[in-house]
């Protein structure tokens, strides 16, 4: 008679707390589902902004393909040796197609120029857009002659600080985004 009546204050006492653990449990698991619910929709969402981000970058790419860089491009200085500013740099660009390019540019092929980066050792990087492309792959086919000269020009299509080129041969090159 004792074990009935232990069993049933037993039961009385479990009976809210296994209520509980089985309202917890129903819980937890529409929490469960809903949290793969969100990460399937931020799943989602990353491959969208990947997508979004390869077309920003190939229309970045297409917008600079009018663009080059020159390097090491002397900064001009007055009597004292202190660098005039503002740097004209429209001017610096054609003057290094005229003597060094040996080509006839003027300031109507030049949509936009300006020095980026900090000058160092008296020397600077200019950006330059031209208007067409054709006149941007003029200036770039005739960079070899720049090689060999005292300054140390260089002269680069512009790309995205985080691209890198892989060519496996002369035919398929591949840009990888880090």
């Amino acid at each position: 008679m004792v074990k009935p009546k232990i069993a049933l204050i037993v039961d009385e006492c479990i009976q809210p707390h296994l209520l509980t653990i089985k309202h917890n449990k129903e819980a937890l698991i529409l929490k469960d589902v809903e949290l793969n619910n969100q990460k399937e929709q931020i799943n989602s969402l990353n491959r969208k902004l990947d997508k979004i981000e390869a077309r920003v970058e190939e229309q970045e790419q297409y917008s600079r393909r009018t663009s080059l860089r020159f390097h090491n491009v002397p900064a001009p200085t007055d009597d004292k040796g202190d660098i005039i500013k503002p740097i004209d740099t429209d001017s610096l660009i054609l003057g290094i197609c005229h003597k060094q390019l040996k080509l006839k540019l003027d300031t109507r092929d030049i949509g936009r120029s300006h020095p980026i980066g900090e000058i160092k050792d008296g020397k600077i990087s200019i950006i330059v857009r031209f208007l067409s492309y054709r006149q941007r792959q003029l200036v770039f086919s005739n960079k070899r002659k720049l090689k060999g000269t005292q300054t140390k020009l260089s002269l680069l299509k512009t790309l995205q600080n985080t691209d890198t080129i892989f060519c496996t041969d002369l035919t398929h090159c591949v840009r990888k985004v880090k």
